[in-house]
């Protein structure tokens, strides 16, 4: 009987978040503990006595593990008035925003220890957040304001949060589709008029306008359309092929793959360009990765294979034009190397990955193959060598930090 703010009934919710953790293949605890992941809270909300026991008793201890892992930090702490630095001089309003701040800080927190192994912790919490999340972001135009908070301002807030920390859980989990749905929908909420740049852009390729109903739960499937439209990523790997001289350098032809980016790390990318002004057609690409078998390490340097890869580019009517952007403070040529390439007659630009194989698998291993009764032995190993990493990663951050656990430092220093 409780309902959201566009007017459908909460279980409507739940039902999405459990149908989103089955369709990535998850085991059966995951997708119970979707379902009811927002029970505990909002039974008290709703007068009802349901208890963590009450779940284990009802679907065992692994679905009440999930369940209270998801639960959200102000079920679980109190925050008085004066734990909010400066709180006298606070309206009641200002308080409670503050209040919903620190919450919202205790639970990045408690999402990120989901990572650190310890007993009551479990990284499928994680997961099953991302399916809310991404729920919650796909119908965010119906976020009502409060007595404290318009309608925009809630609205951009939660974006906001989903791009600063939910899209990066998703990027370190390898749920690769999710981070770029999450971070454009958020995108499109908190930079509309960078967002409508890229997609006037778009249009412009297309040669017509398309017809999207932005409050459309499902508007990004439109979004990614016209993107396959613009860079149909079958045709362009084929092209690739018959381009790169894959065999001469010890490659199969498996070894190169083309896929989409999402509109915010496009605009990410523009960002990096030296001189720019608008965001225009010749700023959108399509990502290929060019991936060097391990056996072939060793026998040339990463700079050799570049060369050799920009020089069948040019051959070919492609053009070297990585020194239009800065590069980033943290790229490792050893494990591989970006550059951009365009084509000289009609502009088209692609953004080019050439990096080891191994390391490429464990960068795209995802943590849901960990829990996949369909997923293959090599999957499971990389997804478990993907997991102790980011547990060793996130446990040395918290010693470095001095046991401060500054979800926003911590989460962008693991998601680097």
């Amino acid at each position: 009987r409780q309902k959201r703010d566009s007017g459908e009934y909460f279980s409507n919710h739940c039902l999405r978040v459990a149908t989103t953790l089955a369709e990535m293949k998850l085991d059966a605890d995951t997708v119970a503990a979707g379902i009811i992941h927002d029970v505990l809270e909002n039974a008290v909300e709703q007068g009802f006595q349901i208890t963590a026991k009450d779940i284990s008793e009802q679907f065992g201890e692994t679905v009440q593990t999930l369940a209270l892992g998801t639960q959200n930090s102000e079920w679980d702490f109190t925050i008085e008035d004066e734990e909010v630095p400066g709180y006298k001089q606070m309206s009641e309003a200002e308080l409670t925003l503050a209040k919903d701040a620190m919450y919202d800080e205790r639970t990045q927190q408690k999402i990120l220890h989901q990572l650190s192994g310890e007993k009551g912790t479990d990284p499928r919490v994680i997961l099953i957040k991302l399916a809310d999340r991404l729920d919650n972001t796909r119908t965010i135009k119906t976020m009502k304001g409060t007595i404290f908070e318009s309608a925009d301002e809630r609205q951009k807030r939660k974006a906001d949060d989903t791009l600063k920390a939910f899209s990066i859980y998703a990027k370190i989990t390898g749920e690769i589709a999710t981070r770029n749905e999450l971070a454009d929908l958020a995108f499109e909420v908190v930079e509309n008029d960078r967002f409508m740049q890229i997609w006037q852009a778009m249009q412009y390729v297309l040669n017509h306008e398309i017809n999207v109903d932005w409050q459309s739960p499902s508007r990004y499937e439109r979004v990614l359309a016209a993107l396959s439209q613009i860079y149909n990523p079958e045709r362009i790997t084929e092209e690739m092929r018959q381009i790169i001289p894959l065999e001469r350098i010890g490659m199969t032809k498996e070894a190169l793959t083309v896929y989409l980016p999402g509109l915010y790390g496009m605009h990410q990318t523009w960002k990096r360009k030296k001189e720019k002004t608008t965001f225009t057609p010749f700023d959108l690409y399509a990502k290929m990765a060019i991936r060097i078998p391990d056996e072939q390490r060793g026998k040339q340097s990463m700079a050799d294979y570049c060369q050799s890869i920009i020089e069948s580019f040019g051959e070919n009517g492609w053009e070297d034009v990585s020194a239009e952007y800065n590069k980033k403070e943290n790229s490792k040529p050893v494990d591989g190397a970006l550059i951009f390439i365009r084509q000289k007659t009609t502009g088209r630009l692609l953004r080019v990955f050439i990096i080891h194989e191994s390391v490429w698998k464990r960068e795209r291993a995802r943590i849901a193959d960990l829990y996949r009764t369909d997923a293959d032995e090599v999957s499971k190993q990389n997804a478990q060598a993907k997991l102790d990493d980011l547990k060793e990663r996130y446990l040395a951050l918290i010693t470095e930090n001095g046991g401060s656990r500054d979800s926003a430092r911590v989460l962008q220093q693991i998601g680097e």
